[in-house]
């Protein structure tokens, strides 16, 4: 913000036209995901996020940098064709901590990201971040390449006879519109459309809140945010292995356990952000 003279508002943009991009792409991924051999899909995945990193270096304005920053929304939607290539190497009853284990990469690397970008930011600057960060994409990229294998659709399926029925690859309209008669598929839909709003005012804004509404420095903000980092990858793996559990007992466990996890979130969300700015006491464990 201070080397483009750019506001908040500016800054935001950057973010919210990312994911305009990733929110058109979804579908492209999904398609091609259901079409083609999903290893080498992701494999192409980092790449796209390596290589706008680099041309991120490049953006000598903020126009250019908007439109470079935007095109990393491209294989933020790339992430369908983990969930299905997950879904053929484990079966049914251990799925929720196989993702559990997938999703605290997130967080972790967040993290990672966030101390690197902290120590280095101020004495490499923004510029050679981004190349150590374009770097990893790269990596990421070939590791892939080289090493993740396909798996026949629907091999880890308990029911022989999908197996069966999986052949050359169509759309099938009556199955799409199926979709939109299912309730749960909408509730779903529904909770992924408003849970995202606090989820990306945290990701994005976090940090900035912390320094600018609560007058934290930056070495107090970085133990706030590790903690609930910590907790955020805890909290991934501890409701895939209690949902597998419950799954076991009955196939609505697994609802159970994301919705109690939503309502959870969303009543300590607002305990949270109405704690006193110098209550770091209570504020940290909440």
């Amino acid at each position: 913000m201070a080397d483009f003279e750019i506001n908040e508002a500016q800054m935001g943009a950057v973010s919210s036209l990312a994911i305009v991009v990733a929110s058109a792409f979804y579908l492209v991924w999904g398609y091609l995901y259901d079409r083609f051999a999903r290893p080498k899909l992701l494999a192409v995945a980092p790449f796209i996020w390596g290589a706008p990193t680099w041309l991120n270096v490049l953006a000598p304005t903020y126009p250019i940098f908007l439109a470079t920053r935007s095109s990393t929304g491209i294989d933020d939607a790339s992430y369908p064709g983990v969930f299905s290539l997950l879904s053929d190497y484990f079966e049914p009853r251990p799925r929720g901590k196989v993702y559990g284990h997938m999703q605290m990469s997130g967080p972790l690397g967040y993290m990672v990201g966030t101390v690197l970008a902290t120590m280095l930011g101020g004495t490499l600057g923004w510029r050679n971040v981004f190349l150590i960060a374009g770097a990893a994409g790269f990596g990421v990229a070939v590791g892939i390449l080289l090493t993740v294998r396909d798996r026949p659709r629907g091999s880890a399926e308990p029911e022989p006879q999908v197996i069966e029925e999986l052949g050359g690859y169509r759309i099938d309209g009556h199955a799409v519109r199926g979709l939109f008669r299912s309730r749960t598929y909408l509730l779903l839909v529904a909770q992924g459309f408003f849970g995202v709003f606090p989820w990306n005012v945290l990701a994005f804004w976090v940090f900035r809140y912390l320094e600018t509404e609560r007058g934290y420095t930056g070495t107090q903000a970085m133990p706030t945010m590790l903690v609930a980092i910590v907790a955020l990858s805890a909290g991934y793996f501890v409701g895939g292995a209690l949902g597998d559990r419950l799954f076991g007992r009955s196939t609505r466990g697994r609802i159970a356990v994301a919705g109690v996890g939503v309502l959870a979130g969303a009543v300590f969300l607002v305990l949270t952000m109405s704690v006193a700015a110098d209550n770091l006491a209570l504020f940290i464990p909440l």
